[in-house]
Formats: C-alpha cells, sequence, structure tokens
C-alpha cells in the first residue's frame, strides 16, 4: 500500500471539524497514556482545544492499570488517536484507541508517533505556535529513529522537514550525549545511557580516566568543559574514543534542536527533552512533565524538574547496572535474553530501560524479555524480532488470561504471579526456543 496523505488530510480535516462544532456543548476530554510521547501528545491536544474555545482536561492512563473504569475504551488496540464528537463531551483519546493511525494510510507503525498524529491534527488549524519540536520527541521516546544515525522516517519525517524549512527547526550530525551541552563532559559520558559505555556508564572515575588517557582535557582553566568548548580537532579525538566503548552505535548522529531555545538549557536539544520527560514519569512527576511539554512550567518547576530528572538518572543507572552484572539476572540463550528486574526497578523504570537496551547493537534483531512485579500481575515487556513472536504471545497470553498492550516497539504482557512462570514457559515452547 502506498502513502495515501490526501486521505489522510481529509481525515484530519473531518475530524477537526466535528470537533469545533461541538466545543459548546459540554468540557473536553483528553486521555493519554503515561508515557513521554502520551505527554507530548496530550500537550499539543490541549492546546488544540483550547484555541478552539474549549475548556480541555488532561487524564493520563496507566498503561499498568485495567481499562474496567473506561468501558469504552480497550488498551488492546492499533496505537493511534480516536476521536468521540457529538456526544456530551468532546474527547480525544490518545493511545488508547485509535482512528487516526500510521497503518490506516499505507505507513508503518513506525512511521508517526502519537505526537505527530496530534500535531498534523492540530496544524491543520493553528500552525503557530510551532509544536514540532514536541512530534520530534515524542516520536525519539518511541525509538523511531533508526539505523546509526537515528534518522526519521514517513510521517515524521516529513514534520521535521516542514519544522526546518520554517526554521523552527535544527538538525546536524554531531556527537550527541544526554544533556551534553549542559553537563561537564566527564559527567556527561557517566551519566549517557544512550549511547551506553560498557563499563563506563554509571562510574565517574572511569568517565575521567577515559579522558585522561586520551589527553582531552576536563577543564580550562578552574571551569569544567562541556561538549559545545571542544574544537572539531578534540570532537574527533572523543567520538573515536567513545565509539570504542559505546554499546549503542556511533556517538555522532542526527541531533534534533529547536531555533528559539536556549542552547544551554535542556529544550534545545529534543533529545534530551525526550529524554527529561521519560525521567520525570518515571519518578512519579508526570504533572511536572505535563507542564514543560505544555509550556506552563515557571522557573520553580524548570529548577525542579532538572533536579528530579538528574537523581532518577543517576538511581536507574545504578539499579541497572546492578542488574545487568548480575549473572543470576541475566538468562541468555542465544534466542531470548531475559532480564529479570523484580525488587530492582519499576514498572515505568522498566519500559524506560527497555528503551535504552533495545538500542544495544547485539539486541536490535533479536528478541529481549524483562520481567518485573506488578502488584498481583508479572509484567513481561517484550521488544519482539518477528510478526510470528507477536502471534505466538498473544495466543499464549490468551490461554493464560493474560492482558496485552503494544506501545511501540514493544508488547506489555500482563500475568497472574501465578500463571507467569508457565506462560513464559508455554511462549518459548512455541516459540521453539530449546
Amino acid at each position: 500500500m502506498s502513502p495515501d496523505f490526501g486521505s489522510l488530510i481529509n481525515l484530519l480535516d473531518e475530524k477537526l471539524e466535528s470537533i469545533k462544532s461541538q466545543v459548546k456543548r459540554g468540557p473536553s476530554l483528553i486521555y493519554a497514556d503515561e508515557t513521554a510521547d502520551g505527554i507530548a501528545a496530550g500537550a499539543i491536544s490541549f492546546d488544540l482545544l483550547k484555541r478552539i474555545g474549549t475548556k480541555p482536561t488532561v487524564r493520563f492512563v496507566g498503561i499498568g492499570a485495567t481499562s474496567a473504569g473506561m468501558p469504552e475504551f480497550s488498551a488492546d488496540v492499533r496505537i493511534g488517536i480516536g476521536l468521540k464528537a457529538g456526544t456530551e463531551e468532546n474527547v480525544i483519546n490518545l493511545g488508547i484507541n485509535g482512528e487516526i493511525f500510521a497503518e490506516g494510510f499505507g505507513f508503518k507503525a513506525s512511521d508517526a508517533s502519537l505526537s505527530t498524529l496530534a500535531h498534523l491534527l492540530r496544524n491543520r488549524e493553528f500552525k503557530s505556535p510551532s509544536t514540532h519540536y514536541l512530534a520530534i520527541a515524542g516520536s525519539i521516546s518511541s525509538l523511531m529513529d533508526s539505523g546509526d544515525f537515528r534518522e526519521l522516517t514517513g510521517l515524521n519525517e516529513a514534520v521535521l522537514e516542514e519544522g526546518i524549512a520554517m526554521g523552527v527547526l535544527g538538525s546536524e550530525r554531531r556527537i550527541d550525549l544526554g544533556f551534553g551541552y549542559i553537563l561537564p563532559l566527564h559527567s556527561a559520558i557517566s551519566a549517557s545511557v544512550d549511547p551506553y559505555f560498557k563499563g563506563i556508564t554509571g562510574n565517574m572515575q572511569a568517565s575521567e580516566s577515559v579522558l585522561n588517557d586520551n589527553g582531552i582535557p576536563l577543564k580550562s582553566e578552574d571551569r569544567y568543559l562541556t561538549l559545545k568548548d571542544l574544537n572539531d580537532d578534540l570532537l574527533g579525538q572523543l567520538a573515536m574514543v567513545l565509539d570504542k566503548h559505546s554499546e549503542s552505535g556511533p556517538v555522532r548522529r542526527s541531533v534534533y534542536y529547536q531555533n528559539n531555545a536556549d542552547e544551554s538549557f535542556f529544550t534545545w536539544n529534543i533529545r534530551d527533552l525526550s529524554l527529561m520527560l521519560e525521567l520525570l514519569i518515571a519518578s512519579g512527576s508526570t504533572l511536572l512533565a505535563f507542564k514543560l511539554a505544555s509550556g506552563a512550567a515557571s522557573f520553580s518547576d524548570y529548577d525542579a524538574a532538572w533536579r528530579t530528572s538528574m537523581a532518577q538518572l543517576r538511581s536507574t543507572i545504578d539499579s541497572t547496572n546492578r542488574i545487568l552484572t548480575n549473572r543470576e539476572r541475566v538468562i541468555d540463550d542465544g534466542n531470548v535474553k531475559r532480564i529479570n528486574a523484580n525488587g530492582v526497578l519499576n514498572f515505568k523504570e522498566s519500559l524506560m530501560v527497555m528503551k535504552w537496551l533495545s538500542r544495544w547493537k547485539g539486541n536490535r534483531e533479536r528478541m529481549i524479555v524483562l520481567e518485573t512485579s506488578q502488584g498481583t500481575d508479572e509484567l513481561f515487556l517484550m521488544k519482539p524480532d518477528s510478526e510470528e513472536v507477536v502471534k505466538n504471545v498473544e495466543e499464549v497470553g490468551e490461554y493464560y488470561g493474560a492482558r496485552i498492550k503494544f506501545i511501540h516497539p514493544f508488547l506489555l504482557v500482563f500475568v497472574n504471579v501465578i500463571k507467569a512462570g508457565q506462560f513464559y514457559e508455554s511462549f518459548r515452547s512455541r516459540a521453539g526456543v530449546p
């Protein structure tokens, strides 16, 4: 099927007109998945509804929660935007019930994040101020930037190119470390999870040593250096050094940024914003994350976001390193890599860590399972390597009464703890794993 832009535009216009005609009938609600993509899409949708004359309420739906309290919504459908107008409430469902979704127009699931779809809907009516950066942040958080240089495709790429043409976005290939233009260089390396440096991430002393041993300065006079302080020669040398240790491909990749933002702050680099949102969600600060995405944050909110995110990042890196170095917690039979995070990572942290692990060179084309406890359920968070695996998970899961949720590119399988072991062994057998 070839991409059908015309049909997509027609549907967006139709749904937008439907919502506009109903805003005076009652309050508006936005239901969004509690993910970075869901928050960014929620912020875009919030702005849309506010601008067309209604006072929207945003409700974030925990992915691990049952949908029993919302019988009209299913948690087991394709990812997209659902719209309901003409009822007592104007409802936008983000990631819960898909009516506008990439596959419906000949695109792949990886071609359009929730944020991109929400941006395209809003952009039919309001082009300013731009929400291109939120669309890209959501796409990155959903791992829709692929290849060694992390390029976007499909509708995500179209939004990026439009943003660059408008002058609101920029893109260039450069060394990329999380918060690398804010933190001192050695600190950014030790706090880097994408790329992840084996033996260095989470180890400040090792980070300093790798710089000192390769003649890359930590300081200039009394000030620590950041990435933006290094000249081209030092940047090239740093790239060669870090590439040797990277589990996640080259450190030089496509960096997407806002042209109208301060380069010294995390909202300039869109990858930093995406990571910040994920860290705030993992820490339980979803409201603060929404404030950042919606532009409603105060200076004190930004300060709290930075402190909370860095504390969460350090904590999660420490926990992840402890898990990965424990032989009893990592089982790798060559077909399935199973990581037991029970008692160490909560669900939200596990989702974030699974994204980090999925970037690793050795994990990209294979099945990964990360297990954690979730109340009376056992959660198997999976990165399937084929449609056949997805089919096996669904069929075996149905037999054991599992709830399955798809969040690109992961499958979340919630199984009663008593049945969890049986489910996993049955799945392995069905998949032909010895």
